[in-house]
């Protein structure tokens, strides 16, 4: 039996389904960088591409190799990958938390080795339900691609934006949680419309397993893990030992910036004996790293004593209007 001659769902809801799920794939790479930026190193943001690409290269051996046998798999094959990619989206990161290696012994025990290799494969799996959805509904249109193929290259470009909006407005984990929810459309794309899918009970168990990665769900808590040694993590069990308080939290494509309160993390300026008293200062993280202090004032007149740190020489030898700083991000300069 040939795939020929099954009955393929339409041009419309094959597109339709595959748009859903080049959109999460796309942005989904990108709230994973993101998130990992913030969580642990740049390093190992670079994971990403290399996960995605491991999992779509091990849906299409799998769908290569199920097809030689199973043909018609995909009748039902299809709906259990899309309710499985809604969860998969939606928790692999936070079950990649749990293997995440211990990074400054990583070339020091083939424990972490392994530990990394294992945040890899869970990392992978999300993208080979997508990609095996990707490679079967091509496959079934491979006579006539173009309408499924642009639509997955159209959705595939809306996805980078969509996810570069996510990330901006509620940062990389938290924007794995509403990705979740374009697998589970993708599903009710295919139920309906696809004709040999017909409504029966398990169906229903699929949908609600696929809602589970919805955001909002109950099942849903704050994601992620940041690496101990960063001083973010140090700032926030401060907090939940009462010794800080988070001031601020803003998120866009590039970032994450933390502002906290914490009285034990006071930069010493090395200001002259006779300078004004230093005013009140609040720590900024950039990403999870400390990136300084920022002056608690109202007035430039308030921080008098960064007349007599030694960064104010430049100002003094020099009566120049306009000065160029590169790499400021707390203002103290």
């Amino acid at each position: 039996m040939s795939a020929n001659s099954l009955r393929t769902p339409g041009v419309v809801v094959s597109a339709g389904t595959l748009a859903c799920v080049a959109v999460v794939t796309i942005a989904a790479q990108i709230a994973l960088v993101r998130a990992l930026s913030v969580d642990t190193y740049y390093h190992f943001a670079y994971l990403v591409i290399g996960a995605a690409l491991l999992g779509f290269g091990a849906g299409g051996t799998a769908l290569a190799l199920i097809n030689r046998r199973h043909p018609a798999w995909w009748k039902r094959g299809v709906p259990i990958l899309l309710a499985a990619a809604a969860p998969l989206f939606g928790w692999a990161y936070r079950a990649s938390a749990l293997l995440r290696p211990d990074v400054p012994f990583l070339l020091h025990s083939w424990i972490e080795v392994a530990r990394l290799l294992g945040t890899i494969v869970v990392l992978a799996l999300p993208f080979m339900a997508a990609g095996t959805v990707t490679a079967t509904l091509l496959y079934l249109h491979r006579n006539r691609p173009g309408f499924v193929y642009g639509a997955n290259l159209i959705s595939s470009g809306v996805g980078a934006g969509l996810g570069l909006l996510l990330v901006s407005l509620a940062g990389g984990a938290r924007a794995l949680n509403w990705l979740a929810a374009a697998p589970a459309i993708a599903l009710a794309i295919w139920m309906i419309g696809a004709p040999v899918s017909r409504v029966r009970p398990r169906h229903f168990i699929l949908a609600f397993v696929a809602l589970l990665g919805f955001p909002g769900s109950p099942a849903m808590r704050e994601p992620g893990s940041v690496d101990r040694y960063k001083g973010l993590a140090h700032a926030e069990l401060l907090v939940r030992q009462d010794s800080a308080r988070p001031v601020a939290r803003r998120f866009d494509a590039l970032s994450q910036v933390d502002l906290f309160d914490v009285p034990s993390m006071r930069q010493t300026l090395f200001a002259s004996p006779r300078a004004a008293p230093a005013p009140e200062q609040l720590t900024l993280f950039i990403d999870g790293h400390l990136a300084g202090p920022v002056f608690a004032i109202q007035r430039p007149e308030e921080a008098d004593v960064l007349a007599a740190v030694p960064q104010a020489l430049p100002y003094r030898v020099v009566n120049a209007r306009r000065v160029l700083l590169l790499g400021e991000v707390t203002g103290t300069n």
